[in-house]
This record gives structure tokens, sequence and C-alpha cells, in this order.
């Protein structure tokens, strides 16, 4: 208790003291009656009452005075988590229409888990709402239940499987509902279920977008590189994985094999470390004026075209210059 004196309090509130200050002559002094009276007058705030709930010895009137201001959920909510009100408050926040991200908080961080779950099961809990329980709080089981009542979706069913212990009920709910490529593409960069994953896509055919993607980014390059050939690569795919991934040396073998055309070995001249290689093949395939010049105007084998260029040049165009 501090000890002020009465003067000391008459030029205090002579000096028109703030709620702040108010509050803590109520928390801190003998002249609490007089601070809370001149704090009504004052018009409180949801916080300043609060702070009174939680602190002070007027946490009866400031319950009463927050009752009459109409508190907000966060209001009660954090009386709740953080003051003896807690039971008042959960019983104000029921007659408040509280909402789902409310009451998933009531079931992470109160007591009053019980009570939230049964209210948001009234409230028709949505899919993300019943996500966030499974992963952070110990109603993962109820939760759990509800989600597969609700027709999860394919991207919560991916969420189970990649963050909750529950990966094995949602994987095999996740076959059931046919997931796309783009559902185990996922599975397989980020989840322990890769090998059941690769698995499940060789049934579905995967497209070459989907391999090249798996080569990229994936543990799976070499299961996938297989499949690509199986399944006959384009010219543009091959270029990619040499542009992009590891699988430099492979694509390019492929590639020559395909016949490139004089645009895919300017690209690869142009944008890939596969450039002389790439250059090489093009002397072989005779490349026209026009891809020479391309080549003498924006890559580094300027030098190389334009004497290529000079060799293929006809009589007739040499005349046309003189």
């Amino acid at each position: 208790m501090k000890k002020i004196t009465k003067e000391e309090f008459n030029q205090i509130m002579s000096e028109n003291p703030s709620n702040e200050d108010l509050r803590y002559l109520i928390e801190y002094t003998e002249y609490k009656q007089q601070a809370w009276e001149q704090l009504l007058k004052q018009n409180p705030s949801n916080d300043d009452l609060r702070h009174l709930i939680e602190h002070t010895d007027y946490k009866q009137e400031a319950w009463e005075q927050l009752l009459r201001q109409d508190p907000s959920n966060d209001d009660l909510i954090y009386l709740i988590k953080y003051t003896e009100y807690h039971k008042q408050a959960l019983e104000q926040l029921l007659k408040q229409d509280p909402s789902n991200k409310d009451l998933r908080y009531l079931i992470e961080y109160t007591e009053y888990k019980q009570q939230a779950w049964e209210q948001l099961l009234r409230q028709d809990p949505s899919n993300e709402d019943l996500r966030y329980l499974i992963k952070y709080t110990e109603y993962h089981k109820q939760a759990l239940e509800q989600l597969l009542k609700q027709n999860p979706s394919n991207e919560d069913l991916r969420y189970l499987i990649e963050y909750t212990e529950y990966n094995n009920q949602a994987w095999e709910q996740l076959l059931k509902q046919d997931p796309s490529n783009d559902d185990l593409r996922y599975l397989i960069e980020y989840t322990e279920y890769k090998q059941q994953a690769w698995d499940q896509l060789l049934k579905q055919n995967p497209s070459n977008d989907d391999l090249r993607y798996l080569i990229e980014y994936t543990e799976y390059k070499q299961q996938a590189w297989d499949q690509l050939l199986k399944q006959n690569p384009g010219n543009k795919e091959l270029i990619y994985l040499i542009k992009y991934t590891e699988y430099k040396q492979q694509a390019w073998e492929q590639l020559l094999k395909q016949n490139p055309s004089n645009d895919d070995l300017r690209h690869l001249i142009e944008h890939t470390d596969y450039h002389k290689q790439a250059w090489e093949q093009l002397l072989k395939q005779s490349p026209s004026n026009e891809d020479l010049r391309y080549l003498i105007k924006y890559t580094e084998y300027h030098k190389q075209a334009w004497e290529q260029l000079l060799k293929q040049e006809k009589m007739i165009d040499k005349i046309r210059k003189r």
C-alpha cells in the first residue's frame, strides 16, 4: 500500500488524472473508493475494467460495470484465461455468440475445453477449425472424428498426413477420395508417405509435368526420370531438365536421340551450361543464317556465329553488300 496524504490526493484530483492514474490509486492506495467513483465519471474503458478485475479489490464493481458496457468476446476470453471471474465470463461469452475462433482458443488454453467443444459442435465447426484442434489440442481425437463426418477435402487430409499423428487414417481416407496428381506430388515432397504416394501416382498415369516436378524437387528423382523416359518426354521437357535440375547430362543425351531443333539448341546456347555442346550440335545440323544472326546478337557465341555466317554467305549476298 502506497501512503499518500489527503493533500497529495486532492492535488492529484485537481490535475485531471487519467484513467491509468486512477487505476493506480485504486490498486495501491487507500483512496480506492474516491478513485473508483472518479473513474466511473470518466467512462472507464473495457481495458481499464479488465485491469481492475485482474489486479484489484474492485473486481465485482469492475465486472458489473463491464457488463453494462457490453464486453467484447476478447475481453471475456481474457478474463476466462487470467482471472477468477472465469466462470462468469464464460457464461457471458456463451450468451454473446462466440466465434469458432473464440471457442478454439478456449479449447486450447483454458479449463473450459469441454464446454467450448460442445458449443463448437453446435456452431458447425469448419474443417479448418477441426484441423487446428487436431494439431494443437488434446481434443484431437474428437476433432478427427468430426472432420471425417464432414467430408474432409483432399487438402485437409494432406494436412493431417503431414502434421499430425493421424497420418495413416488420413492416407486411407485420401485414397477413397481419389487423390489428384498434385496431392500425390505434395505428399512425395513433404511427408513420410513418399513411397505410398509414388506407387499411387504410377497407377494414375503421371503427366510429364508431374515427373519433371519430382525430378527437380524430391528424392524420387531417379524413379521419376525412369518413368519419364517410358513416357517419351518432349524436347521442351528435356530442355527444362537441362536448365534446372541435376539430370542435365541424362536429359542432354536423351535430347540428342530425339533430334533437337535449331531453336532448341539456340535456347541451350543462350540459357544453359550446355552452350558448348549445343553449339557443336548446331554446327552438325547446318544452322540457318537466321540462327547465326540470333546467336551473334544475343549470346557469347557471337564470334563463332559470325565466322560461320561468313562461311555460309552466298555470292549474291556478297555482291549486294558491295
